[in-house]
């Protein structure tokens, strides 16, 4: 598990140093601490949609990251909103939701399937904010419906913790094509 952990790491921290390798890939960066200065802990809540393998409608997921400048050690914790059940009518009908580790997911650490990443460098009370969002789906159950409630509802939820307004997903839109108004609703933050 630690082994899959620090792979997804390495793979986002080295997109996020060199988004020119994964050209298939938008990336965005956007700054919200109250005052940008050098940090000892360097925290970030990255949005990400990435493609279904080996078909579907695509996922999105959050991933937490914070990195120590001066021991050099990193954590990240990644989680996407799933279905309980894994039957195609429950998918799509509904029924009891589940927040999963995506670091155990092996479409999502593989970073040829991710199509957009929405990179928020905050400070300590956003990054506790947006970890507070992911707490309260964990410990609400919502249940999940591909149309209404889904893992691109948990990306917006988390968003929302962040203190912007960001755009509500519309019924049964794909995650890249949310991400695409996310970023730009991001574009046009003052």
């Amino acid at each position: 598990m630690l082994a899959r952990t620090q792979l997804l790491v390495c793979a986002y921290l080295l997109c996020a140093c060199v988004p020119a390798l994964v050209r298939a890939e938008t990336v965005m960066q956007v700054d919200l601490r109250a005052t940008p200065r050098p940090e000892p802990i360097r925290r970030y809540v990255i949005l990400c949609a990435r493609k279904s393998e080996p078909w579907g409608t695509g996922h999105s997921f959050v991933v937490w990251i914070t990195h120590d400048h001066y021991t050099n050690q990193t954590d990240s914790k990644g989680f996407g909103f799933y279905p309980g059940a894994q039957r195609v009518l429950v998918k799509l009908a509904g029924g009891k939701g589940q927040l999963l580790d995506e670091s155990s997911n092996q479409a999502s650490i593989k970073p040829g399937l991710l199509t957009h990443r929405l990179i928020f460098r905050v400070d300590k009370e956003l990054f506790d904010s947006s970890w507070s969002a992911k707490q309260q789906w964990q410990e609400a159950q919502p249940h999940y419906n591909l149309f209404a409630r889904n893992c691109t509802h948990f990306a917006h939820s988390v968003g929302t913790s962040l203190g912007l307004d960001p755009p509500k997903p519309n019924t049964g839109e794909r995650p890249p094509f949310y991400f695409e108004r996310l970023m730009r609703f991001c574009r046009e933050l003052p």
